[in-house]
This record gives C-alpha cells, sequence and structure tokens, in this order.
C-alpha cells in the first residue's frame, strides 16, 4: 500500500467532512443568527425570550431566564415608514407583533408571519439613556407582565409613561 496515497486520502476526507459540517451549519442556521442579533434583558435580568422555542405563528414573547438560546435572538428591519419604527424578528424569521389588531392594554406579545401591511408588527424602541428602552407599538409599551413569580412570565402591552417592567437592555 503507497503511504503517500493513504494520507491524501485522509486529507481528502477530512477535508470533505469540514466542508460537509459548514454547509451543514449554514443551510440550519436560524435567520436571527444569521444577522447582528441581540438579546432583549428585562430590569430584573431575565431576557425575552419565544415560549418553548416554538416556530409557530401565535407562539408567545415571555420573560425566562438568560440561556443564549436561539429563541432568545432578535434582529430589527426598518420598516421603511421614515418614522424609526422596526419590526423586530425571532429566531424563526418570524415578526414580533399584538396579537389583537387593535390592541387594548394587556394584550400579548406573539411571533407571526411578516407583512409589510400590519401596524401591529410596528414598533419604536426609544433610549432612555443609560443603555435602556422602551419597546412601543401602537403607542402602548411592551411590558413584562406583573404578579408571576421568577422568570417565566407573559410580554404584554400597557400604556402609560415607560419604567419598571416596561424598561428593557439591547445586549449583543
Amino acid at each position: 500500500m503507497n503511504l503517500a496515497c493513504t494520507r491524501a486520502g485522509h486529507r481528502l476526507a477530512a477535508t470533505a467532512a469540514l466542508i460537509a459540517a459548514a454547509v451543514l451549519t449554514v443551510v440550519t442556521a436560524h435567520p436571527a443568527a444569521a444577522q447582528d442579533s441581540f438579546r432583549i434583558e428585562t430590569y430584573n435580568g431575565g431576557c425575552l425570550e419565544i415560549a418553548d422555542a416554538s416556530t409557530h405563528n401565535g407562539a408567545p414573547l415571555q420573560q425566562y431566564r438568560c440561556l443564549g438560546t436561539d429563541n432568545q435572538l432578535f434582529t430589527t428591519q426598518d420598516t421603511g415608514d421614515g418614522d424609526g419604527s422596526v419590526r423586530i424578528k425571532t429566531f424563526a424569521g418570524k415578526c414580533l407583533e399584538v396579537l389583537d389588531s387593535d390592541p387594548p392594554a394587556d394584550d400579548t406579545i406573539v411571533q407571526g408571519d411578516c407583512d409589510d401591511r400590519y401596524s401591529i408588527q410596528e414598533f419604536q424602541i426609544h433610549d432612555l439613556g443609560g443603555g435602556e428602552v422602551a419597546i412601543e407599538v401602537n403607542h402602548l409599551f411592551l411590558t413584562v407582565e406583573e404578579g408571576h413569580g421568577g422568570f417565566l412570565a407573559p410580554v404584554v402591552v400597557h400604556d402609560g409613561s415607560p419604567g419598571g417592567h416596561q424598561v428593557f437592555t439591547l445586549v449583543n
């Protein structure tokens, strides 16, 4: 057996395995992971995430422990309206939206198919200073719902001036 051929064969096989692994990684990467993504940290050190890492429409946004998982990653996309509004995209390539198209206070934030026609997917991110932001949709603010023990709490919309449960930090 020719030793040079065996070494070349092993190198070729190793190179092919590396290329296959790289292609598989690119193909299976979630949309939010492919762009400059960020976490949304809450007032008490938790992170916003899509519940159960669901990729389905209607999956709720909730607060949970910061785990660094894909379902805790988000990106923004300018709406093109010229008013600074953005769509907040989830790891599943969907957009955050208010569950009801005419949101009363306490309506839930969920993910759904991105659609330029939906104002319920247009968010304003307000700089509060000190690295903190408030996130507004239809004149209401994202709020970590009170009264839930620990980190597992739904995210809803409330009116009023942003403070406490309505203050977030965007972390790359």
